[in-house]
């Protein structure tokens, strides 16, 4: 079904939807929605004081006398934050200037701190919450949407400021074009309705203080099988209260139900995520940042989650369960200025935290990167999941199955877990390398690019098609070896081939009826026909490949000739060497070298 006039509707309202987001995402984990214009300061400091209606907290108990700013920090603040497309003048800067000094004390303080989560997390309050939270939380935090019950009001508490202090709720009219245009440092992935953003600057700007307090969670282990059955359980355990005649389960109150009150006590255990987790002695010698230390105690239990995963979860879910609540705050605002508000908390557009990636690797190429996820909708994927996009060397069914293999393995063990080592992937791809030219030296057909050829009616121009004109070349040298039915369909493997004029004797004695086809081929000879067209329309001299039947061995008399460097880099050349570093000088059979980018 497709209707003209609503497609090209539905299509923008995606676009502007998630370029939205996108522009909420910048702004309140980054600052990075650059004012291009005074126009543009004036609205915001307009759109800040008209929030005043809003305010639920006082100041003075927030952020103290020290979190007071000036008019001249305030007016920094907002100049700091002018695009590259827009340089102020001096009668700019002083209009604003003039505003400011009309704005009370507590105008400075939110003009100031809109948009700017770490100098507002720098204040004793919000520090405060992040250490409660951190030294009362009883078990890890694995799943965003469930946070352990004993650091929920801290973890409200936090949340309701940050909204207050640092959301910004308002639209930029032209969030389309900004997010075309922008640099991005949050929001480093985006789709038609999905944003990856990162963390990675909270993660550590929260690590850097509350690595001095001793987190109990920094003690225990979790095995994840164990933890996630409890979660699985806990919604459908039930019990009754003593004081009420009310039935409730982990999602609350249950109505419309009727249980015995035998079952309420002592026939059921709460499921208890305690269960999973096991306590250990800290490791005084222990390198908190150290991959490695890491990388080999998973080796030994992948399904264990261990205390530095546990810090890492739980700083990267904080902000999750957070980000839920401004993100969705947002795309209520956004029906509101879009006109199809209804008046009610039920908005038919809303977005939810799907993934946690570890990392992801980007390439230069648009559409192309490769993640690592670890939790999707809170649910633990075991050992993690390799998910890659548009790298044609790790995806496409062109490339041999053992090629994506290997390099899906390097990708993984070199480029996404632990510490980034360019010595090892060069090691690791020289190692592949030697082990492609051993194979095929041994007559191994598992390298060669696998082809499916459609019957040659198919095609519009199927000289033009690699496949078909390998197919015909076998047809044309094979000398009673089974061959191809050009009419039908069929699966090939493409042999590359360093056969001319000069090497094409190696096979004259030993395979001469096979020598005088390759000679014929070569020489372009226009009386001599394959597939009712003279040799020299097809090949005009040149022969760089052959097709082979899946089923049948290397014939040896194309031994000879297999071009192995062709091969070889047509296996690895597309893997992302530049996302790392590493160069290839732009020669096309140079596909990567020792030469390393600073």
């Amino acid at each position: 079904m497709f209707d003209l006039n609503i497609a090209p509707a539905t299509t923008s309202t995606g676009r502007s939807l998630i370029s939205s987001a996108i522009l909420c995402f910048e702004g309140f984990l980054g600052n990075n929605v650059k004012f291009e214009g005074l126009n543009d300061i004036l609205i915001f400091i307009d759109n800040v004081r008209m929030e005043q209606a809003d305010w639920k907290y006082n100041d003075w108990e927030i952020l103290k006398r020290k979190g007071f700013v000036t008019v001249e920090e305030c007016f920094n603040k907002l100049f700091m934050n002018v695009g590259y497309k827009y340089i102020p003048t001096y009668d700019e800067m002083n209009v604003v200037f003039k505003i400011l000094e009309q704005c009370n004390q507590t105008e400075l303080n939110r003009l100031f701190y809109k948009n700017n989560l770490y100098c507002f997390m720098d204040l004793d309050r919000p520090r405060e919450l992040m250490v409660h939270i951190m030294t009362e939380m009883k078990h890890p935090y694995i799943e965003p949407a469930k946070p352990p019950k004993e650091i929920l009001p801290y973890l409200d508490e936090l949340k309701d400021l940050l909204v207050e202090y640092v959301f910004y709720n308002h639209q930029w009219m032209d969030r389309m074009s900004r997010n075309k245009e922008m640099i991005k440092k949050i929001s480093v992935v985006s789709d038609t309705d999905s944003s990856f953003v990162s963390l990675d600057a909270w993660y550590h700007y929260n690590l850097e203080y509350l690595k001095n307090y001793d987190c109990p969670i920094m003690h225990m282990s979790l095995d994840l099988d164990k933890a996630i059955e409890a979660e699985s359980k806990s919604d459908d355990w039930y019990w009754k209260d003593k004081e009420t005649p009310e039935w409730y389960n982990a999602k609350g109150k249950i109505s419309g139900v009727s249980f015995h009150e035998k079952d309420s006590f002592g026939d059921y255990k709460e499921p208890d995520i305690m269960d999973a987790v096991k306590f250990e002695d800290p490791d005084l010698d222990y390198d908190f940042f150290n991959d490695e230390i890491i990388e080999k105690k998973r080796m030994l239990n992948p399904l264990e989650m261990i205390p530095q995963d546990n810090m890492k979860f739980a700083l990267i879910n904080i902000m999750c369960y957070i980000l839920s609540t401004i993100i969705n705050l947002y795309m209520i605002n956004f029906t509101k200025q879009s006109g199809s508000y209804r008046g009610d908390e039920f908005c038919k557009i809303n977005m939810k935290n799907e993934f946690y990636m570890s990392r992801i690797m980007l390439n230069d190429v648009k559409k192309q990167y490769a993640s690592l996820q670890i939790l999707q909708e809170g649910n633990y994927l075991k050992g993690g999941n390799l998910d890659c996009k548009g790298i044609d060397c790790l995806t496409k069914s062109s490339v041999s199955k053992d090629t994506r293999k290997a390099l899906r393995k390097i990708l993984l063990n070199d480029i996404l877990v632990g510490d980034i080592d360019q010595l090892k992937l060069i090691k690791d791809i020289a190692i592949l390398e030697k082990q492609i030219f051993t194979d095929l030296h041994s007559g191994s057909k598992k390298y060669y690019k696998p082809l499916i050829v459609k019957s040659m009616d198919n095609y519009a121009d199927p000289w033009t098609q690699q496949g078909v004109k390998a197919s015909v070349t076998w047809n044309y040298v094979k000398c009673g070896l089974p061959g191809f039915d050009l009419n039908d369909r069929n699966s090939i493997d493409v042999i590359k081939l360093d056969i001319n004029k000069k090497n094409v004797d190696l096979i004259k004695d030993s395979y001469p009826e096979q020598y005088q086809k390759f000679l014929d081929i070569l020489t372009a000879r226009n009386d001599i026909k394959a597939e009712g067209r003279s040799l020299k329309d097809i090949y005009n001299g040149k022969l760089e490949c052959i097709a082979l039947p899946k089923d049948l061995p290397v014939p040896e008399f194309i031994v000879p000739f297999i071009d192995y460097n062709t091969i070889i880099n047509d296996n690895i050349a597309n893997f992302p060497y530049q996302s790392v570093g590493l160069s290839g000088f732009g020669k096309k059979k140079v596909t990567y070298s020792n030469v390393i980018k600073l």
